[in-house]
C-alpha cells in the first residue's frame, strides 16, 4: 500500500461524516505524509506508524464526536465498480482545500504534481493480453491495483491475463507477466505520477490451467475479486477497499484471507485449515468444510455462517452481530464485543463470552461442556430433551428460568443449580446484567 491508496481507504471509510469534516481529515493526513516524506521517511514507514487506515478513520470520527453505525442485517450490498467516483472525488476534495488556501498555492500544486496536464479528459482504451506456459510453475503471485479481478480456470496449459477497460489519464496502466524460477508474477502497474490523479474502469481476468495444483497469492487495493472453480494447494488473499466473492474452491492445505474495507462472500470451499481477518466489512460463508480449525477475526462487520464443518471454529468479533446456522464441529468458541450472537442447530461443544449483546444458542447435539458468559445481555439456551446435564447458573441482575425438571436443585434470587438426567454435561452460565432462560428445543 502506498500513500495515495492509504488516503483513498481513509476517504472511503469517512463516508458517514459531513463533507467538510471528511475533507479536513484527509487533508490533515495528506499534509502529514508530505512533511514526513520531506524528513526522509519512506511511505511504508509512515504507513506503519499510522497503522490501519480504517481504524485511523474510526478514531478520527470518535475524536470529532461522530460514532459508527453497525449494519442492521446480513445482506451483502450490491457489488460496486471501483471507478472514477472515488478517485476523482478525492482529487477535487484535496484541490478544494488548496483553493481555500489560495490560488498561489494551487498553482504550485498543479506544477509540482503535473495536474495541469494530468489528462483526465484523455480517454485511453486498455486491452493488454499476456500468457505464460505452466511448465514447472509452482506459485502464482498476482498484484492488482484499481481494477476488478476475476480468477478462474482454463483447459489449456497456459496461464493467461487480460487487462481491459478505459482510463482517463495522461498515461495508461499496463499488465506485466514475468517468470522467475518456479514463480509466476502477474502485476497491474501504473505510472508513478498517475497513482492518485486518474479515473478508471478496468477489469483483470486471470485464467489458470485446471492442472495447476500449486499456490496462489493475491494482493489488491481498490478493486473487487471473484474466484471460482479452482483446486490448489495454498491460497492467500489480501484485499484493501474491495469486495471478495469465492465459489467452488478446493484448497489442499492452507487458506488465509485478510480484508480491509470490503465484504466477503464464500460459497462451497474446502481446506485443511482456514484463517480470516476482516476490518470494516460483512462476511457470509456457507458450505465450508475444513479438516482442522477455522479462525475468524472481525472488526466492525456482521458475520453469517451456515453449513460449517471443522474441528474448532473460533470467532473474535468487535462491533458486529454473529449468526451461525447448522454447524458440525468439536468446539465453537466465540468472543464478542458489542453484538448479538445467534447459533441455530449446533452439533458440538460451545464456549461464548459477550460484552454487550444478547446470546441465543440452540444445540442439536452436545458433545462436551457448555460455557456461556455475558456482561450485558440476555441468554437463551435451547437443549435437546435427551441430554443429561449439571447446571450452574447465576445472574447478578436478572431472572433465571429453566424448563427442565432438575434434581438436587438449589435456587436463590441470583442463582440456580441442579442436575438433569445423568448429569453428564457440565453447563455453566453467568450474566452480569441480563436474564437467563434454559429451554427444551
Amino acid at each position: 500500500m502506498n500513500k495515495s491508496e492509504y488516503l483513498m481507504i481513509l476517504y472511503d471509510t469517512l463516508n458517514d461524516v459531513p463533507s467538510d469534516v471528511r475533507t479536513g481529515i484527509v487533508s490533515e493526513y495528506r499534509d502529514y505524509f508530505n512533511k514526513e516524506l520531506e524528513k526522509g521517511r519512506t511511505e511504508e514507514e509512515i504507513i506503519m506508524s499510522l497503522g490501519d487506515p480504517v481504524t485511523l478513520a474510526y478514531a478520527a470520527k470518535q475524536m470529532r464526536g461522530y460514532g459508527q453505525k453497525r449494519n442492521e442485517d446480513f445482506n451483502i450490498p450490491v457489488r460496486r465498480k471501483r471507478g472514477s467516483g472515488t478517485r476523482v472525488g478525492i482529487i477535487f476534495i484535496i484541490i478544494g482545500v488548496f483553493v481555500i488556501m489560495g490560488t498561489g498555492v494551487l498553482g504550485i500544486v498543479f506544477n509540482f504534481t503535473g495536474l495541469s496536464d494530468m489528462g483526465l479528459s484523455n480517454k485511453i482504451d486498455v486491452n493488454e493480453y499476456h500468457e505464460a506456459n505452466l511448465d514447472s510453475i509452482k506459485k502464482i503471485i498476482i498484484k492488482n491495483s484499481s481494477s476488478d479481478a476475476l480468477i478462474d480456470t482454463t483447459t489449456t496449459d497456459k496461464v493467461s491475463g487480460l487487462l481491459k477497460g478505459v482510463v482517463r489519464n495522461s498515461d495508461s496502466p499496463y499488465l506485466s507477466m514475468q517468470t522467475t524460477g518456479d514463480t509466476l508474477l502477474i502485476e497491474v502497474k501504473w505510472p508513478k505520477k498517475s497513482v492518485l490523479f486518474f479515473s478508471s474502469n478496468l477489469d483483470l481476468h486471470i485464467s489458470v490451467p485446471k492442472s495447476f495444483k500449486g499456490d496462489i497469492e493475491y494482493t489488491s487495493s481498490s478493486g473487487n475479486l471473484e474466484m471460482s472453480e479452482m483446486s490448489i494447494d495454498n491460497l492467500i488473499l489480501r484485499s484493501s477497499s474491495g469486495d471478495i466473492e469465492i465459489q467452488d474452491v478446493e484448497i489442499n492445505n492452507r487458506f488465509k484471507l485478510s480484508s480491509v474495507s470490503g465484504n466477503c462472500k464464500i460459497i462451497s470451499l474446502s481446506a485443511n485449515n482456514m484463517v480470516y481477518q476482516s476490518t470494516s466489512g460483512d462476511m457470509f460463508f456457507t458450505n465450508i468444510i475444513v479438516n482442522e480449525d477455522i479462525l475468524i477475526n472481525s472488526t466492525s462487520g456482521n458475520s453469517k455462517l451456515s453449513e460449517i464443518e471443522c474441528n474448532k471454529l473460533s470467532i473474535d468479533s468487535t462491533s458486529g452481530d454473529i449468526n451461525i446456522e447448522e454447524a458440525q464441529l468439536n468446539l465453537l468458541s466465540i468472543e464478542s464485543k458489542s453484538g448479538n450472537v445467534t447459533v441455530d442447530n449446533l452439533d458440538g461443544a460451545v464456549q461464548t463470552e459477550t460484552t454487550s449483546g444478547d446470546t441465543s444458542l440452540l444445540l442439536s447435539n452436545v458433545k462436551d461442556n457448555v460455557y456461556i458468559k455475558s456482561i450485558s445481555g440476555n441468554i437463551n439456551l435451547y437443549l435437546p430433551d435427551n441430554i443429561g446435564f449439571t447446571l450452574n447458573s447465576k445472574s447478578a441482575s436478572g431472572n433465571i428460568n429453566c424448563e427442565f425438571s432438575l434434581q438436587d436443585i438449589s435456587k436463590g434470587k441470583n442463582y440456580l443449580t441442579g442436575v438433569y438426567g445423568n448429569g453428564e454435561v457440565d453447563i455453566s452460565i453467568s450474566a452480569t446484567a441480563g436474564n437467563i432462560n434454559i429451554k427444551e428445543n
